[in-house]
């Protein structure tokens, strides 16, 4: 009785595990092919490139982009050393319109009034408090002589 119950248990455990090798074997095929039409892309891609750096002139590419990008033929003037830690600095050497000069910033107004501190003030006499010695406040520390009484 159970020698036939083995058998069908492990009948249909060979029937999961040849289920899951399938299943195995043919996610496997599937991700290779997709790896596959990937590289297949990749080397298309590499091919375009190569094709386009086989066109380049890198004399003829310099020479369009300074063409195309030039300020002028005249050096500029050297920018003088301006020492901002004495609190004088140079006087520009040619203004530009509508600049202000180096070294100086235009007076900017604040957007509002800077707030001012509060002065400080004495608190309130302490008028409800007990005569004793038990009790001890910032403004009058209790004397020495007790032992029971608070010190802040």
């Amino acid at each position: 009785m159970w020698e036939q119950e083995f058998i069908l248990g492990c009948n249909q455990l060979e029937e999961l595990e040849v289920t899951r090798i399938d299943y195995l074997r043919d996610l496997l095929w599937k991700i290779t092919n997709i790896d596959s039409l990937a590289c297949l892309k990749h080397d298309d891609c590499s091919e375009s490139v190569r094709n386009v750096l086989e066109k380049c002139d890198v004399d003829a590419d310099l020479q369009f982009f300074i063409d195309n990008n030039k300020s002028g033929s005249k050096k500029p003037d050297p920018i003088p050393y301006e020492n901002y830690y004495n609190g004088k600095a140079l006087p520009p050497s040619r203004p530009q319109a509508g600049l202000p000069p180096v070294g100086i910033l235009p007076k900017q107004t604040p957007a509002r009034p800077p707030i001012k501190p509060p002065s400080p003030t004495r608190p309130p006499p302490r008028t409800n408090v007990p005569d004793d010695d038990l009790y001890a406040t910032v403004d009058n520390p209790a004397p020495e002589s007790n032992p029971n009484s608070l010190r802040l």
